[in-house]
């Protein structure tokens, strides 16, 4: 695992183009739906689909892929097979909750994130890997603040989740799947 601080030079430009007003975002349920099948009606935020599996979704890409290129040079990440780019937005919350543990993709590949805001919705990274039908039990290897401009790589079958915040009023991620 990598954590970079300061890692998107000129990044207040950067920071701009997703907070401005006029930036599209869309409605998201949970990431994954509680282990008893009960709804928290707290996990819900909003997202930015950028690019999947090679279709580019958003108006926006060429601006973020421009801003990405360079920075996962400077992070030594070598991309030789992007998977998926997408901005999560989670609102504040009576309390911080976690989204659930999961994985992006059930394949091997690397997640970058990056914190687009400060935030008291951690992220938490769990030492077990993915495993089909896995549910848990999960034991805690990092919690990672999101601090503005925070990078943090790791290997993208370990399980993982964010915290929605209880304090600021929304937590902003980067989100990067690749090989």
């Amino acid at each position: 695992m990598k954590i970079i601080d300061d890692a998107v030079p000129e990044f207040a430009a950067f920071q701009q183009q997703i907070l401005d007003v006029g930036f599209p975002w869309y409605y998201a349920r949970q990431t994954k739906p509680s282990a008893d099948g009960e709804s928290n009606p707290f996990l819900h935020g909003w997202v930015h689909m950028v690019f999947d599996n090679g279709i580019v979704y958003s108006e926006h890409a060429e601006k973020i892929f421009n801003w990405l290129a360079p920075v996962m040079g400077l992070a030594g990440e070598h991309v030789t097979m992007l998977h998926r780019v997408r901005i999560v937005l989670n609102v504040i919350t009576d309390q911080p909750y976690l989204n659930g543990a999961h994985c992006d993709l059930a394949s091997p590949h690397k997640t970058a994130l990056i914190y687009i805001n400060d935030s008291d919705g951690p992220t938490v990274i769990y030492k077990e890997r993915w495993r089909q039908g896995y549910e848990g039990p999960f034991t805690v290897d990092h919690e990672i603040e999101a601090v503005a401009n925070r990078m943090v790589i790791f290997d993208g079958l370990q399980y993982h989740t964010g915290t929605t915040p209880a304090k600021t009023p929304r937590r902003i991620v980067l989100n990067i799947n690749y090989e």
